[in-house]
């Protein structure tokens, strides 16, 4: 590797560290600005953590969504060719797969791993911060988990960490390597498990079209229907869905392979440059 590599590989692992860091420092930018410079209430901010993250996500949305536009595949322009419907379709059935793939996975987790202590605290960890959305107003939960949330991990972990890892890598090790991160993001053990694997799968259907509305009907549809509050549902609505995803698994991960497949000859012109 020639010393003009080696810079290309520096500049593009290190434009991925950042864009990877990124949401924090924001975020974190965001709290401290609210905290100190607007001087609202601890107290307050505490006791409503899911508006606040609504704020905060509303503010970063529009900051990735411009490097978004200006830096993928499609540099210029959100949309590189028109939303089809047969893709939509799949994209739907696929957020039942990525749902049942986290109920089998869970499910696991608690048959078998629930002693386990690293497992059994992670799995505490979950329910807990699950939990805690319901003592808020729903609709915060709704901008912050629902729709910005999932806007604003797609146009990063997808729409530019997977750009900027491709310009070192081969395509297919930065799909995997963005699915890896993304699941460390989150933070909670088994949490991370099913995000990745949700990762590779979203990842996938993005290289295959170049298209960053497959993910994100994919990740909103998959937070919409694991973010009704616990009032608004039973526990047999729950555990019909719950079934119905898993029956979803296979049927998903073939409509995967031949949907968005067909993709590869499709965007052959479009440039990683």
């Amino acid at each position: 590797m020639n010393n003009e590599n080696i810079k290309h590989f520096l500049i593009y692992l290190i434009a991925a560290l950042f864009l990877y860091f990124s949401y924090d420092i924001l975020s974190n930018t965001f709290y401290h600005i609210v905290y100190y410079v607007i001087n609202v209430d601890y107290n307050w901010l505490s006791s409503n953590g899911t508006q606040v993250e609504a704020y905060s996500l509303l503010s970063l949305l529009p900051i990735y969504l411009c490097i978004f536009v200006k830096c993928s595949y499609t540099k210029g322009r959100l949309i590189h060719s028109k939303i089809k419907v047969n893709r939509v379709l799949a994209c739907i059935l696929l957020v039942f797969t990525v749902n049942g793939i986290s109920e089998l996975w869970f499910d696991i987790a608690n048959t078998f791993l629930s002693n386990v202590p690293i497992f059994s605290g992670s799995l505490e960890s979950f329910d807990n911060a699950f939990a805690s959305l319901d003592s808020e107003s729903y609709i915060w939960t709704l901008i912050a988990v629902i729709i910005a949330g999932p806007i604003v991990e797609e146009l990063l972990f997808r729409g530019l960490l997977i750009k900027t890892i491709s310009k070192i890598l081969p395509e297919s090790f930065a799909v995997i390597i963005s699915a890896i991160l993304f699941g460390v993001w989150h933070g909670i053990l088994v949490q991370a498990i099913y995000t990745a694997i949700m990762g590779l799968i979203v990842g996938y259907v993005y290289i295959k079209t170049k298209s960053i509305i497959y993910p994100i009907i994919i990740h909103v549809g998959n937070n919409f229907i694991n973010g009704f509050p616990t009032s608004w549902t039973t526990p047999e609505f729950e555990t019909f869905l719950g079934n119905f995803s898993v029956f979803c698994i296979i049927p998903g991960l073939v409509v995967l392979y031949f949907v968005f497949y067909k993709y590869k000859e499709e965007n052959k012109e479009i440039s990683l440059e």
